[in-house]
């Protein structure tokens, strides 16, 4: 049934497509810059497309950024516990390791680690975001590693003009509280914006505090109608508790309860970026960025007697041209460029003492070519080399040390074909070739019986080949729809095998789906928006052939009411969310069945009379008693219980 409701759905939108007169808006065209890593409008991009724009982040209950792309299409989100610092977030299927398949970009800087900690979701604040774009589906020419799944960008906020000034305040359920100001100024040349916040939560859970601080600020100048420099910096500082799974037992008898009562870690996060933008008349622009980041992380696991501190330094060095010209009558965007970075992780814990560095070129060169003023063909290609110097050793002196380099090269590809059937409207289709690096703690493995450490010498690149058609349509200015459909063939999938404790290649895994999503204009005063994801992710050959990949819905859905100016300053809105029932992380087997499914309802009001706005939301109205994230072991299943009813509130004031 479900099959065929899908089938209808995706003909009902084409025919409509096809045969639906179009009012002309008068909005300005929306655009994204994470797509060609250069100011582009939507409907030129072959591929699906969201951008969460400053309003929609204003309007939600959200405290945090994964909280805020729970509800996009296609993106699933588990997180540990239930504040956003340790969460993953899926896009298109990838289940445990998604972390290492989604590139995350903060101001076109990449921030996944090159280890199993995975994305800070934290290190940005909520309220300093201007807008977040997320690309799904590969971004491996433009971007290279981690980027098999989709490409996330998160845009912060540039220096308003005059000068304005905000402080606000939030507190809601589990004794949080949150303080927040910021200040932007600019005269002519010169823009500066600067800003501050700090949180505090006790968390849903004993042991489930989160303390965290931020402060950060941007600096423009613009020495000539041609050349801008820019420099921004942040400091991130927080502290949290880690109160660890619980089997069925524990989790009927206290769902709040902390398995690991004393497990605490804290972080430490800097970064510092400079850049300039150069544009000729006739000669094209030239781009570059240089970034340093310094993230120093400390645990104290007490149920492991377990210790660790560790330091990642990161420099990076983005130059890119572009050039918009005429080829041979042929209007086309012409993009080269080069990504260098270069990482440095040392680690010490209770047992070992690892220095490992990793160095990465890649050159990409990527075209867009108007074949037709209503036809637009993209090509790209990219190559990257990497290396790695691994120096590790077991201070308790069971296993040997590991002294070793390795390298890889890589390339990815990507072609894609646009068609403007109307002003406001497109199709596309896109096919593209990507790769998936070994995280570094995936290159090492152990023996104990041989008393060694090793590189995995087995271990291999992953590589994808995917093919994805969408199509994006305006019927009038009340309605937008869009549909995509793709299948990623997935080589070498990298993945953690419970079976014998080790990181290996799955042979082939595939996989096909279908995102819908609708924004619908009801009345002068109602809005709807809604979508709907259906992802089936499968093992195609042994040793797991036919079975589910691990923590991947095959249904996800949202829907979000909105009431704005009903009176006059007020939005109302209510967001429906349901997620489909999924094996559990490392049960590849499929022994254990599928977790239950969940819905959702949260609600928030609004208001804002002149320079004050005011807000209270209720998150889970209906207190449903669900877990987003379950791990399976030898003993069974562990869960990670979510929050119930929990309510938030807020003032702010512009000065």
């Amino acid at each position: 049934m479900k099959k065929h409701l899908l089938a209808c759905l995706t003909f009902a939108l084409l025919l409509l497509s096809a045969g639906t007169p179009l009012a002309q808006p008068t909005e300005m065209e929306a655009v994204v810059v994470t797509a060609t890593r250069t100011e582009q409008a939507i409907k030129t991009v072959p591929a699906n497309v969201t951008v969460i724009d400053h309003e929609a982040i204003a309007n939600s209950n959200a405290q945090n950024v994964v909280e805020l792309l729970r509800s996009q299409e296609g993106i699933v989100v588990r997180d540990l516990l239930g504040n956003g610092k340790t969460a993953n977030v899926d896009l298109r299927g990838f289940g445990e390791t998604s972390a290492a398949n989604t590139l995350v970009l903060v101001d076109g800087r990449r921030v996944n680690a090159i280890d199993l900690s995975g994305t800070d979701w934290l290190q940005i604040p909520l309220n300093q975001i201007e807008r977040i774009e997320i690309i799904r589906g590969t971004g491996g020419v433009l971007y290279g590693d981690n980027a098999t799944g989709g490409v996330i960008n998160i845009l912060t906020k540039v220096p308003a003009g005059g000068l304005q000034a905000s402080a606000g305040i939030e507190v809601g359920s589990y004794d949080f509280n949150k303080e927040k100001v910021s200040l932007s100024a600019s005269q002519e040349s010169l823009a500066v914006s600067l800003y501050a916040s700090r949180s505090d939560t006790d968390g849903y859970r004993d042991n489930n505090d989160l303390l965290a601080k931020d402060v950060g600020g941007k600096f423009s100048y613009f020495a000539t109608d041609a050349l801008t420099l820019r420099l921004s910096g942040t400091y991130h500082y927080d502290s949290y508790g880690m109160p660890g799974a619980l089997n069925a037992g524990e989790l009927a008898l206290n769902r709040r309860a902390a398995k690991n009562p004393d497990d605490e870690a804290e972080t430490h996060d800097r970064y510092l970026q400079a850049g300039l933008d150069f544009e000729r008349a006739h000669g094209g622009q030239v781009s570059a960025d240089v970034s340093f980041r310094d993230r120093d992380t400390d645990a104290n696991v007490v149920s492991w007697a377990f210790k660790a501190s560790s330091s990642v330094k990161t420099w990076g060095f983005t130059p890119r041209y572009t050039l918009e010209t005429d080829l041979f009558g042929y209007p086309h965007k012409f993009i080269a460029g080069a990504d260098l970075y270069r990482s440095q992780l040392e680690n010490v814990s209770s047992y070992s003492l690892a220095d490992i560095d990793k160095d990465s070129l890649g050159l990409y060169l990527q075209d867009e070519i108007y074949l037709r003023p209503d036809f637009i063909l993209s090509a790209g290609v990219r190559q990257e080399w990497t290396a790695y110097d691994f120096a590790q050793e077991d201070l308790g002196g069971a296993l040997a040390s590991l002294d070793d380099t390795a390298s890889e090269r890589n390339h990815a590809w990507s072609l894609g074909l646009t068609y403007l059937y109307s002003d406001h409207s497109s199709a596309f289709v896109r096919t593209n070739k990507s790769f998936r690096l070994p995280l570094v703690d995936e290159m090492i493995q152990y023996d104990y019986m041989a008393g060694s450490i090793s590189l995995n010498s087995a271990l291999q690149p992953q590589t994808s080949l995917q093919f994805e058609a969408g199509i994006r349509h305006h019927f009038g200015e009340a309605f937008e729809g869009r549909v995509t459909l793709f299948q990623a063939d997935i080589k070498n999938e990298i993945f953690y095998n419970p079976i014998d404790y080790s990181n290996q290649n799955h042979p082939e895994t595939r996989r096909r789906g279908l995102e819908f999503g609708a924004d619908l204009k009801l009345a002068r005063h109602i809005s709807l928006t809604g979508n709907y994801s259906y992802t089936k992710a499968t093992f195609e050959k042994a040793p797991f052939a036919g079975n589910d990949v691990p923590a991947v819905p095959r249904h996800k859905a949202n829907i979000t009411a909105k009431l704005t100016d009903i009176i006059p300053g007020t939005i109302l809105s209510a967001t429906y969310n349901y997620m489909g029932s999924i094996y559990a992380i490392s049960d590849q087997s499929n022994l254990y069945g599928k977790t239950n499914s969940f819905q959702t309802l949260d609600a928030k009001a609004s208001y804002r009379w002149q320079s004050l706005k005011a807000f209270f939301g209720v998150n889970n109205i209906t207190n449903t008693k669900y877990h987003q994230h379950v791990v399976s072991n030898f003993a069974g299943l562990n869960y990670y219980p979510a929050a119930e009813r929990n309510w938030v509130a807020g003032l702010e004031y512009d000065f």
